[in-house]
């Protein structure tokens, strides 16, 4: 099991295989514009994955 952490949300994922649950947290930040993390079952992050396109202006 493992778990998305999208802002300020917690899923809990069911799903075991790791290339199906890097999916499904990319798929949940592109959708909704924001980060989102995955967990292992210990809390241990082990995927960040930030949104596609510019991510604040330029200084």
């Amino acid at each position: 099991m493992a778990q998305l952490i999208i802002g300020g949300e917690c899923t809990t994922l069911r799903e075991t295989d790791p290339d199906t649950l890097a999916l499904m947290a990319v798929h949940a930040a592109r959708k909704r514009g924001v980060r989102a993390a995955l967990a292992d079952d210990r809390g241990r992050k082990v995927l960040i994955v930030l949104p596609a396109g510019p991510l604040g202006p330029a200084i």
